[in-house]
């Protein structure tokens, strides 16, 4: 027995035999539907109505209870439905249904929630985040108003997928016209950290079939982190988010003032005994000089004339990346590109003995004593912990690399 749940109407025949209705007064109103409904299948290619074959009709949030074996299940195109039907009392989910006007493309996004792009509005104190949704994202027509639910923290790192830590969003100006979510005043001010996510309208607790989580669990999030910089100070900053190929110029943009620096680790010619940078780049309205590109999780050492605070947006993608090679007998400076706080055991490395990790000490412009591993244990547990948008020199006597994916999940 089939037992199948539908937000949009569906087609169902079948072809070798009359069908045995269970439900009972179908008959002359499903008749009268399909009648009337016809020539709009036709239209679409459906498949030829042959032998006079028997059909049913379900209507927006209507079931079928099937009981006949042998049956088609066919959108109101005409193609075929992709799954698999077998057993009693089975509930099936099928992919290639019409539900939101184009065929669901499999392994894409998670199933039942909405891909979130999220950007600023502006690089002014008070500018919004907005973000756009696949409008399409599923086969029921158009999702005008995704559901979206948020995660704020400290700065702390506070980004989980556990669905209790999210709430519905209320506040959010969604634009149905233009396919825009705004959340006002979040650029330079607003929420140290913030993170969005987006499903299909009541389906935050469904269940994603090729997982086994709620669609809140598995929906892709986005976010916003707000960065601080103390005047004429050096402060070392890295992104906490999935940006690689990106430079400063949409990375950061005009939120800093004139005469900010911003420089880079030199690694064209790794030198073991000193700290070296490449040449700066500049703002004074617009970036000149040195504008590389990033890599996932490098690290920046930001100077600007004034107490400041920008923001970093991006996507919070669980999947893997490119390795990252970390040179032997040099300085490697990185930051864990997800906005969460791990111990350095969570980036996957197996230290050596007599291996060094440096942290910056912002308020006195110098590096703090070295935390050594010990063959153990690190001589500093708070000391070798990754903090969300920081980055650390580690230096080991052999070459190591790590993985850019989210080891250690929250």
């Amino acid at each position: 027995m089939l037992n199948y749940s539908i937000g949009k109407m569906m087609v169902i025949w079948r072809a070798e035999a009359p069908m045995r209705k269970t439900a009972q007064g179908v008959a002359a109103a499903v008749l009268l539907l399909f009648v009337a409904l016809f020539s709009f299948l036709v239209s679409f290619n459906t498949p030829t109505f042959a032998d006079a074959l028997d059909v049913l009709i379900i209507s927006s949030g209507g079931t079928l209870d099937a009981t006949a074996t042998g049956y088609k299940l066919h959108d109101i195109k005409g193609q075929s439905v992709i799954g698999e039907l077998s057993g009693a009392n089975t509930i099936a989910y099928l992919g290639g249904i019409y539900l939101f006007g184009r065929n669901v493309i499999p392994g894409v996004w998670p199933w039942g929630t909405v891909p979130l792009y999220i950007s600023r509005e502006g690089d002014s104190v008070g500018s919004s985040v907005i973000m756009t949704w696949e409008v399409t994202a599923w086969d029921m027509g158009k999702v005008e108003s995704p559901e979206v639910y948020i995660l704020t923290g400290d700065g702390s790192g506070a980004f989980k997928t556990d669905p209790n830590s999210w709430t519905k969003a209320t506040g959010l100006k969604a634009n149905t016209t233009t396919f825009v979510i705004t959340d006002e005043s979040q650029v330079g001010t607003g929420n140290a950290e913030k993170y969005y996510k987006a499903v299909v309208p009541t389906f935050a607790e469904q269940t994603v079939p090729a997982s086994g989580q709620t669609c809140l669990h598995d929906a892709w999030a986005v976010g916003k982190v707000n960065i601080n910089t103390i005047n004429n100070k050096y402060v070392f900053c890295s992104v906490p988010f999935q940006i690689s190929g990106e430079t400063i110029v949409n990375i950061i943009g005009g939120q800093l003032p004139n005469n900010t620096q911003v420089l880079y680790w030199d690694t064209s010619s790794p030198n073991p005994n000193n700290c070296a940078y490449a040449n700066p780049a500049v703002f004074s309205g617009l970036w000149t000089g040195n504008l590389q590109k990033m890599q996932i999780g490098e690290g920046l050492l930001v100077r600007a004339e004034a107490d400041k605070i920008f923001t970093i947006v991006g996507n919070i993608n669980q999947g893997t990346f490119t390795d990252r090679v970390l040179s032997a007998n040099y300085y490697n400076i990185f930051g864990y590109p997800y906005p969460v706080v791990i111990d350095f055991s969570g980036l996957g490395i197996i230290p050596n003995n007599n291996d060094q990790l440096l942290n910056w000490n912002v308020n006195n412009q110098v590096y703090d004593t070295a935390i050594v591993f010990d063959g153990t244990n690190w001589s500093s547990a708070e000391g070798q912990k990754m903090l969300l948008g920081v980055p650390k020199f580690y230096r080991s006597e052999t070459q190591k690399k790590y993985s850019n994916s989210l080891i250690t999940k929250p």
